[in-house]
């Protein structure tokens, strides 16, 4: 097993971030002052020190971490920004493309719970940790990928119990 969590911890958290680990290379070994500490250290004594590093940051700055964990929080399941300096139309129809299924399967969860669906608790334990961690560290689209499947599962069980049922006659 090797975990880079504390490296990214401080990466997503640190000074200078804006919640995202890509664009801002500090504590990862992109940087070569970092690849050089990286290299004398050793990947898990460098991880170690970039988690206790990002602990004390976020300690210390607490209102920082909590703003950068509600803007991810907001970025999973509404839209990860991609600026699209030549279109920025195509931007507001990729967040709907992104942000509609979640609503929609949100609301279909919420409606299976409701109704007492079997095994719609379980699920429901899947929205809940699936994202968990990448709200305090990063988050990037492919993150949600293991609940897309869901979200279209519960999307299409709200929209069809939204449809009036038919007594056979056509």
């Amino acid at each position: 097993m090797r975990s880079n969590f504390g490296a990214e911890l401080y990466a997503g958290n640190g000074p200078g971030s804006y919640g995202f680990r890509y664009g801002v290379l500090i504590g990862l070994p992109a940087q070569d002052a970092q690849h050089r500490l990286y290299v004398q250290l050793g990947e898990v004594a460098y991880v170690k020190q970039r988690g206790e590093l990002a602990k004390d940051y976020i300690h210390s700055h607490p209102k920082h971490f909590a703003a950068l964990t509600l803007k991810r929080f907001y970025f999973f399941w509404a839209s990860v920004p991609h600026p699209s300096e030549k279109h920025p139309y195509l931007d507001y129809v990729r967040q709907i493309n992104y942000c509609l299924p979640s609503i929609a399967g949100l609301l279909g969860l919420a409606l299976s719970l409701k109704r007492r669906v079997p095994a719609a608790g379980l699920f429901a334990w899947a929205f809940v940790l699936l994202p968990l961690t990448y709200y305090f560290v990063t988050v990037e689209a492919r993150f949600r990928h293991p609940l897309e499947p869901l979200l279209v599962i519960f999307s299409v069980y709200l929209f069809q119990s939204a449809t009036p049922r038919r007594s056979g006659l056509l």
